[in-house]
């Protein structure tokens, strides 16, 4: 697998083409899209067996195909104006807020449903009205209704226009356009390949899904989206539509956005007017993450600091001092999707005895517990002096807090425990580079093998930050509101 840094370095090389930044389907620049599908293709890269096949154009008249390509899109852009029309009913906005988010995103508890980090700014803002969230339900991780807050589930409307985009005609000029792309980004990686086939069919629904937003926005009184998680395909047809009529659209930062991330950083060719794929404005946690992005994003994106609404009012600053002169008796592994722990870890808690380790599954890791806790049984034996827990069985703060020490490859919770004063080691070899300089300034430890790991564990020395990573107090939240209502 193509490391993320070397992965970096090759859209580096492709987006110093400039020719491939012009390259539009109808309105929509398409190069945040292209690098979308290679960020979700990174695992492959390299090995290339996917079907990469686009649709085969036909030998016939041009002037026959354009016509009958014309009607045809006209029709179902007909049916998605019904729909849109629909939405725009069901959801009946009075008061211009529009919450967006991925379902898997969002937490079901029996007959509730939140968005940890758009909930708290829902409930904030001077709403009249029950604030309105609009969810995609990608994999039906969400089936109760919503409560508290009203919850419109989008995959319904999302599956007929889909479905429409499915039965669409073959169209020649995207056909072009995407063996263009392909030429474009052939010519400076030798790794970066597009998935022609895939593409295609993404394309077709972004610009459906465009058109469809682009309706709702006509027919109801929207005039702010919010969302978190933007480098999707529903989110950048919705932040396309928004740019298009004037309305703000809001991206609240949902975890860490180090500097080998190909959405917060890295755009080092950025155009003078800006992507429409992407938000307008940008809520970030603190003054690291609103420098990252005012690197490339400076008098083109608004950027608000409103600090981590998850967190908001959980103000955890006397705590965050060095920990105490005390043994380390309990560590807490946060795991990451994909990211298997390295083998010095296994040795590390076979050794430690006198130690208890808590594995946290990731809330989105799709694994069965027993699985996990059979796999973890066959590496290290009966659970002696360790233990598992779901992300779902206790809050993260609750559970981090009944820990001495915090150990993950580079997960977001990482800060998370250093707001509740719990410090955390590093493993692995990406979190050296996105956390350098808190590892620098030994706010977090880094091991990469048993020896260093004892040796932190044993010897405990930490600093306390020089600026915080995330806020959490209510003055900066309020204001970041109060900037962005007006």
């Amino acid at each position: 697998m193509l490391s993320i840094g070397n992965f970096i370095n090759e859209l580096k090389k492709v987006e110093a083409n400039s020719s491939i930044l012009l390259t539009k389907y109808r309105t929509i620049s398409l190069w945040p899209y292209l690098k979308l599908r290679f960020y979700s293709d990174l695992s492959e890269l390299g090995t290339a067996t996917k079907d990469t096949s686009l649709p085969q154009t036909r030998s016939r008249s041009k002037l026959r195909l354009f016509f009958k390509l014309k009607l045809d899109t006209y029709k179902k852009k007909k049916k998605i104006n019904s729909l849109a029309k629909q939405l725009s009913q069901e959801l009946g906005i009075i008061d211009g807020v529009l919450f967006f988010s991925l379902a898997s995103h969002c937490e079901a508890k029996k007959d509730s449903i939140t968005n940890k980090f758009l909930t708290p700014i829902a409930n904030s803002m001077n709403i009249k009205e029950i604030p309105r969230f609009l969810l995609w339900n990608q994999a039906n991780y969400i089936l109760s209704p919503q409560a508290t807050v009203s919850c419109t589930l989008f995959n319904k409307y999302l599956d007929e226009v889909a479905s429409v985009a499915s039965t669409q005609l073959d169209d020649p000029q995207l056909i072009g356009l995407i063996d263009k792309a392909e030429r474009l980004i052939a010519e400076k990686s030798a790794i970066l390949r597009l998935n022609t086939g895939e593409a295609y069919k993404d394309i077709r629904t972004l610009y459906l899904l465009s058109f469809f937003f682009n309706k709702l926005f006509c027919y109801s009184k929207i005039k702010k989206v919010f969302l978190c998680c933007y480098y999707n395909i529903p989110s950048f047809a919705i932040c396309h539509a928004a740019n298009t009529h004037g309305i703000s659209s809001i991206e609240v930062q949902h975890g860490q956005q180090g500097d080998l991330h190909p959405f917060y950083s890295n755009w080092t060719n950025y155009p003078r007017k800006s992507y429409t794929l992407l938000p307008s404005t940008f809520w970030v946690w603190g003054t690291l993450s609103a420098k990252r992005i005012m690197k490339w994003a400076k008098e083109k994106h608004k950027i608000v600091i409103g600090g981590n609404p998850s967190l908001l009012d959980k103000s955890f600053e006397k705590y965050l001092l060095s920990l105490p002169q005390q043994k380390v008796k309990k560590i807490l592994i946060s795991s990451q999707i994909k990211v298997p722990l390295p083998e010095f870890l296994y040795e590390a808690i076979s050794e430690r005895l006198d130690i208890t380790w808590t594995f946290r599954l990731h809330p989105k890791e799709e694994v069965d517990f027993n699985d996990v806790r059979e796999m973890l049984i066959t590496r290290l034996g009966l659970e002696r002096n360790w233990t598992i827990e779901l992300s779902s069985s206790s809050n993260y703060l609750d559970s981090v807090c009944n820990h001495d020490l915090h150990i993950t490859g580079w997960s977001t919770t990482a800060y998370e425990a250093l707001n509740a004063g719990v410090h955390s080691i590093i493993i692995h070899k990406t979190g050296l580079v996105t956390m350098q300089d808190y590892i620098k300034e030994k706010v977090f430890g880094y091991a990469d093998n048993k020896s260093d790991l004892f040796d932190i564990i044993d010897n405990p020395s930490f600093n306390k930050p020089s600026e915080p990573y995330m806020k959490s107090d209510r003055e900066t939240f309020q204001k970041a509101i109060e900037e962005i209502a007006t």
